[in-house]
Order: structure tokens, then C-alpha cells, then sequence
């Protein structure tokens, strides 16, 4: 997280999908929605290569 410059607010909202998707591990639109909002967070930090 610290890598792509993730802050203090970035690393509430991964804590909070993580959450989401420990609440309803079997829930695939949860899991869904939990993956497009992490693809959307990741792509404003993208990964140093």
C-alpha cells in the first residue's frame, strides 16, 4: 500500500473491502462489487514497475 502511495483514507477503504467481502464470503455480488471498487482504487495508484 505504502508502494503506490496509498494514505490514510486509501487504507480505510481496503480495510472496509476486506471487510465486505469477509462478511459475505459466498456472495458473488458482493465479491463483485468489492473487486470493481478495488480495480477503481488500484488504478489511481498504479504499481512502479
Amino acid at each position: 500500500m505504502t508502494t503506490r502511495g496509498f494514505g490514510d483514507e486509501e487504507a480505510r477503504a481496503t480495510a472496509h473491502l476486506i471487510a465486505d467481502v469477509l462478511d459475505n464470503p459466498r456472495d458473488e455480488a458482493v465479491i463483485d462489487a468489492v473487486r470493481a471498487r478495488g480495480h477503481a482504487l488500484t488504478a489511481r495508484f498504479p504499481a512502479y514497475c
